[in-house]
Order: C-alpha cells, then sequence, then structure tokens
C-alpha cells in the first residue's frame, strides 16, 4: 500500500508538471487590409474566418478537452482540484440568475475527454469541432495534450482557442500569427526572471540550487527563467539536481545538492514535490532551516498546508510569486460574491483553492469577452479574437460584486492585438501559519524582457 501510494503521488507530480511542446502551423489564408494601431504602426487585420456555427436565439456552444480518463484522467481532480469545476460555476451563475449572456444566450459549454494523449486531444478537438460544431474552445488543457497538431488544426479552420491553460513557450508565439490563440497562464520563463529578482533583491550573495524535471516545461521554463534572471550577479548557482515526475525518492537530489551547499532552493513546488523534498532532507541530514524553498505559481498550492504540515514553518522560508492575492481568498470583501456563488453551485470547493479562483476568474474574463464582441453586431468569431484583444482591465458586462475580485490582481487584466495573455504582474507570498502571507509592497512585472518592480496599489 505505501508503494502504491508513493505512485499515486508521482503521477499527481507528473500531471501537474505537464509537457509542453512547439506549436506548428502558419494558418494560412487571405488577410483584409491593415489596420492602424492608437500608435500608427500598421498591423494585420484579423483574418477572415468562416461562418461560425455554435450560436443560436438561445445558446452559445464552447468545447474544451482535458483528462477525463486514461494515465491521468484517474487523478486529475485530485492533483488539480476545482480547475474545471470553478468556470462551471460562474458559467451556472451567469445562466441561472442573468439569463446566459448576449440578450439571453446559454453558455453550454462541453469539456470532452482528451485521454491524456496527444491523438486524443487531437481527436476530441476535431469531434467537437465538426460533430458538435462548436463556436469556439475555452480553457482546454493546454499542458499536455494540446500538441502542434492541434494547434495547427484549430488555426488553419480560424476556431477561436480561447484562454488555454499553459503559460508554455508555444504559446508566446507572435499572436499577429497565430491570432485565434489566448492564454491564460502567466509565461513560466518569466515567473522564473521574478524569482530570481527576488532573490537579487532579498538574498544577495546567497547561494542557489535548483530541482529541475527537465522533460517538463513547467519546471524547466521556470528555472531557465531563474538562470537568466540571475546571470551576472552575485547569487552563484551552484548545483542543478535532476529528477523525474514519477520519481518520489529525492534522497539523491538532495545529496546533490546538499554537497553543493545552497541557502535557496529554487522549483516549482507542488504540494507532493515539497513534500518528498522535506522527506528527503530528513533523511539526508540537511536541517531545514538551512534552506529556503522559492517556486512558481503552481507553488501556491493550499494543500501543502494540509500535507506537509508544521514542516513548512521550519524551514528558512517557502515562498511561490502569484499572479492573484492568495492571501486574500477567504477573507477579502472583494471575493464574497465568488465565496457565495461557489457555495450555491460548486458546494465542496473551498474557495482558497487557487485552481478554483483562476478557473472562475479566466470564465469571467470569457463572459467578458462574449458580451464584447455581441456589442459589435452578431457573434462572430473574428469578433470574439477583437473583443479579447480590446480587455482593457474593465469589466463592464460582469456584475460589480463579483467582477470585484479581479481587482486584487496585483496588474491589471489587458489584452490587444500583440498581447494574447490577460494576467501580467506577480507578488511573492509566503507560506506560514498555515495560509498564505503576502510578503513586502512590491509587484514584478516584465518590461522589454526584464523586471520591473512597482508598488502594489491594492
Amino acid at each position: 500500500m505505501k508503494r502504491d501510494m508513493n505512485v499515486l503521488f508521482g503521477t499527481l507530480l507528473a500531471i501537474a508538471c505537464v509537457a509542453l511542446v512547439a506549436c506548428g502551423g502558419d494558418g494560412g489564408g487571405d488577410k483584409v487590409a491593415p489596420q492602424q494601431t492608437a500608435g500608427g504602426g500598421a498591423i494585420p487585420a484579423i483574418p477572415a474566418a468562416p461562418e461560425a456555427p455554435g450560436v443560436t436565439e438561445n445558446r452559445i456552444l464552447l468545447g474544451a478537452h482535458t483528462a477525463r480518463s486514461g494515465v491521468l484522467g484517474a487523478l486529475l481532480r485530485v492533483a488539480l482540484p476545482g480547475l474545471y469545476e470553478g468556470a462551471e460555476a460562474l458559467f451556472s451563475y451567469m445562466n441561472d440568475e442573468h439569463g446566459g449572456v448576449c440578450g439571453g444566450k446559454k453558455i453550454d459549454w462541453r469539456v470532452e475527454d482528451d485521454q491524456s494523449t496527444p491523438e486524443g486531444a487531437l481527436a476530441a478537438t476535431k469531434r467537437q469541432a465538426e460533430d458538435d460544431k462548436v463556436f469556439a474552445f475555452f480553457f482546454s488543457m493546454g499542458d499536455f495534450g494540446h500538441n502542434p497538431a492541434v494547434v495547427q488544426y484549430l488555426d488553419e479552420r480560424r476556431i477561436p482557442d480561447m484562454y488555454l491553460v499553459t503559460g508554455g513557450d508555444y504559446a508566446d508565439q507572435d499572436p499577429l500569427k497565430y491570432r485565434f490563440m489566448f492564454r491564460s497562464l502567466t509565461r513560466y520563463h518569466d515567473e522564473g526572471l521574478v524569482i530570481a529578482q527576488f532573490i537579487r533583491d532579498n538574498y544577495p550573495g546567497k547561494r542557489v540550487g535548483i530541482l529541475n524535471v527537465p522533460e517538463f516545461q513547467l519546471v524547466a521554463a521556470t528555472v531557465q527563467g531563474v538562470r537568466d534572471g540571475l546571470a551576472g550577479s552575485d547569487n552563484e548557482i551552484v548545483a542543478e539536481a535532476k529528477t523525474s515526475a514519477s520519481n518520489f525518492d529525492y534522497v539523491p537530489q538532495v545529496l546533490t545538492l546538499k554537497e553543493a551547499k545552497p541557502d535557496i532552493i529554487v522549483s516549482s513546488f507542488l504540494a507532493v514535490q515539497a513534500s518528498f523534498l522535506l522527506t528527503a532532507m530528513e533523511k539526508a541530514g540537511v536541517p531545514p532551516d538551512q534552506w529556503t524553498l522559492i517556486g512558481s505559481s503552481a507553488t501556491s498550492d493550499t494543500g501543502v498546508f494540509d500535507l506537509v504540515g508544521d514542516k513548512l514553518e521550519k524551514l528558512g522560508g517557502y515562498y511561490a510569486t502569484v499572479f492573484a492575492r492568495v492571501d486574500l481568498y477567504a477573507t477579502d470583501p472583494r471575493f464574497e460574491a465568488y465565496r457565495n456563488i461557489l457555495a450555491r453551485y460548486k458546494p465542496d470547493l473551498k474557495p482558497v483553492n487557487p485552481y478554483t479562483w483562476f478557473a472562475f476568474a479566466s470564465a469571467i474574463l470569457m463572459v467578458e469577452t462574449l458580451e464584447r464582441a455581441c456589442e459589435k453586431g452578431p457573434l462572430t468569431r473574428e469578433g470574439l479574437v477583437a473583443a479579447a484583444e480590446s480587455i482593457d482591465g474593465t469589466f463592464r458586462h460582469i456584475p460589480p460584486d463579483v467582477a470585484s475580485m479581479l481587482d486584487t490582481v496585483p496588474d491589471p487584466i489587458k489584452m490587444s492585438p500583440t498581447d494574447h495573455n490577460p494576467f501580467g504582474g506577480w507578488v511573492i507570498v509566503r507560506g506560514q501559519g498555515g495560509k498564505w502571507n503576502l510578503t513586502g509592497n512590491s509587484v514584478f512585472k516584465i518590461g522589454d524582457g526584464k523586471v520591473v518592480v512597482e508598488s502594489l496599489k491594492q
């Protein structure tokens, strides 16, 4: 039984550290005449799309794919609890209490099983596009099955791929080239740059060790950002220990790091990964206060408090970069409507779960995008893209008590034809006392590939 649980934890880590692949396909097709940006530069107009199905007098049909069976499916809800249910709660609320969107159209969101494989993701995408005839895709799992074949298929047909769950580099390709793709996660590499800046500002001269999972971009891209951000600083990277997502014995990696005598260990510390590491530190004789652990937003999983408990208190520190104020979920009045909606529509979900918040916020973004598109006339796929690119930090179509939760995002949610990532600022939180606590009063942003530090306004 013990080994079975270890394998389970290893598989959970595999789910959360899902592989990213390069994007493919140039889309093709004719484009209409270019338009002028506010600054005077010419950008291409949005490519014309075929007449869109999936929209009727009383319904808008959206699709998605994720693992519901296969190697990953049985464990996805455990590894990323609330990820899809959070969005379902917001859509149910809009349908039941506000009559839907766009003057009375209910949102019909169908999440298809991709069977944990890229082949399954492509098959699910084709079924929904060709048989169900969805209007657009929303919140597909981009970090595993959403491979170049899926990207090319959607791009060639001008089917919007809205708010894809990924922070991988393939979704950072030129938005003007992949005009119908938008992502919802912040860029993993940028989070690594923020971690590096936090280390430079708060731990000058301290030695850094890296725990890497090279085959998974969630981790690999983050630690590459740390390497790039620490280059030329007085923070030396003294060791890198590599592991695999299916590994649950971190003793060899800890011994490698221990020999180099680092002060700080960097990775994307999921709850399970943190448990493996702390157990290995005990076995290897590393005093917990000897190391400070710093990770990306994946580290802000509240499950770590149940899984690891007071062991976190003994560390030199346990930090995460986050693009949402996870320290405010439970008590801040701006989250009251969010908590109430979850209680009505998904009572088993915990509002302090970052995956639930992320899905709920992404669904708010999708509703706002649909409403803005409908303002311009009949709902079209080009209109949906234009509406997404017009998001300007305001949510005028969302009930104010619901939209208020987005006031706590460190940087206003904005997009443009050249920026298809809605989130763009990070704060640092520390896991302590069974909750996440804001560290300092700084918000970290990326400008021209470099970290810019500003004062937090909330």
